[in-house]
This record gives structure tokens, C-alpha cells and sequence, in this order.
């Protein structure tokens, strides 16, 4: 584990439920909103995987936004000291893929868990597989985590892409027109974080340059 871990980690200005769009990702929201809002009262795991790209780190981030005691954590930075994690109630560790079939790793989680769980706090874990589709060091944790609450992070589709484009021109209050949003669709990545990065990308220079965000504008500034 690691020496010291600083806490809590900063969380993306954007990470929040009511900036997510759900697609089919409903009841997945409403459970981690719930779990965000209640009290404390008995041991939750949870284990969300998907493609990256899905909004993995967005929903764990926006669960700390909205609850008082929740912490994001980094696989790579977990440290199970009590004294270290002793403020708070809830627990979201992202992306552990990497850890998982290393045996000194998954002796870091376990540690977190069995801490977590006698403190009766809530634990969510995400990764870009199912535990099922894990091959485990420690069988012990691996029966643990495939009895955890899992759940998938659904890729939008293209109709929902759209409407995450259009969500964040209007959060900087610029217009996009329908046929850029669906070129910006068509000629860039498909992942939604890396969407979003283009479309930050087209809003700097935009805002830089003084000029409307349009097919030939963006074909310029792409280099499409």
C-alpha cells in the first residue's frame, strides 16, 4: 500500500448527476444517488463496469459531490490506515481492473473491504469488466466481489451522444447546430470523455478566435 494518501482528490467540475445523460443507465443513477443521500447504516458494496469512456468516473464523482461524507479514490492511491479513511462514509474506488490478479494488490483491496466493512460503510468499486469475467489471486476477495451489487455502465448511443454535445454547448452557452453536432458524431471519437475533450477543445479556440463553431470551422481546427 501506498505511504500516504492525500484525501479528498479533486473532482472534475462537470462530474455531476445532473449532468450525466442516462441513456440506459437509469437505475444505476437512482440506486447510487440513493446510496449518496441515505444514512450510514450497514455495509453496501457495489461494483459498476464499462467500457471506458461510459462515465465510470463521472458517476462515482458525482456521488461525492452530492454526499457529504463520500470520497473518490484512485485504485492506484488506496491506503486502508484507519486514520487516513476514518472521516468518511462512503467509498468510491475507480478503476481497479489493473489490480486484480496481482496478489499484493488485492491484498490492498481486501484490506479496504474488510476495514469498510466492519465500519458499516458504503464501498463502490468500478472496472472495465464484470468480477465474474476476473481472474482472482485471492479467491477470497473474488467470492466477495462477485457478491457485491453490480452493475453495467451502458454506452449511449448515437441519439444520446448528441444529446450529451448539445448539454455541453449550452453549459457554455454556445448554439450547435444540428449538422455539427452530427458531423462532430461522425468524424471523432466515439468515446464519451474524449467527445466532450473535443468539443472543450472547439470552445477554446472558438472563444480564442472570435468565430462560430461550424463544419469548416471545426474541419480547420481538427485538422479533418
Amino acid at each position: 500500500m501506498t505511504e500516504q494518501m492525500a484525501l479528498p482528490f479533486s473532482l472534475g467540475e462537470r462530474c455531476r448527476f445532473d449532468q450525466f445523460v442516462v441513456g440506459r443507465n437509469g437505475e444505476l443513477v437512482e440506486r447510487l444517488r440513493g446510496s449518496g443521500r441515505g444514512p450510514r447504516r450497514r455495509f453496501d458494496c457495489l461494483w459498476l463496469f464499462g467500457e471506458p469512456g461510459t462515465g465510470r468516473t463521472h458517476l462515482l464523482q458525482a456521488v461525492c459531490l452530492e454526499a457529504a461524507n463520500a470520497v473518490y479514490i484512485p485504485a492506484r492511491e488506496i491506503d486502508a490506515r484507519d486514520d487516513t479513511i476514518e472521516p468518511y462514509g462512503k467509498f468510491d474506488v475507480d478503476d481497479v481492473t489493473g489490480w486484480i490478479g496481482v496478489e499484493e494488490s488485492e491484498r490492498s483491496l481486501m484490506d479496504l473491504y474488510n476495514v469498510l466493512r466492519v465500519r458499516q460503510a458504503r464501498l463502490v468499486f468500478t472496472a472495465d469488466r464484470s468480477p465474474r469475467d476476473l481472474d482472482f489471486a485471492l479467491p477470497d476477495l473474488g467470492s466477495r466481489l462477485r457478491a457485491a451489487g453490480c452493475y453495467r455502465v451502458h454506452p449511449l448511443d448515437d441519439r444520446d451522444k448528441l444529446r450529451l454535445l448539445r448539454a455541453v454547448a449550452s453549459e457554455r452557452g454556445l448554439e450547435l447546430a444540428d449538422d455539427v453536432a452530427r458531423f462532430l458524431l461522425a468524424r471523432t471519437s466515439r468515446d464519451q470523455g474524449e467527445l466532450v475533450g473535443v468539443f472543450d477543445r472547439l470552445d477554446r479556440t472558438s472563444l480564442a478566435l472570435g468565430r462560430r463553431v461550424t463544419i469548416p470551422f471545426v474541419k480547420e481546427t481538427l485538422g479533418l
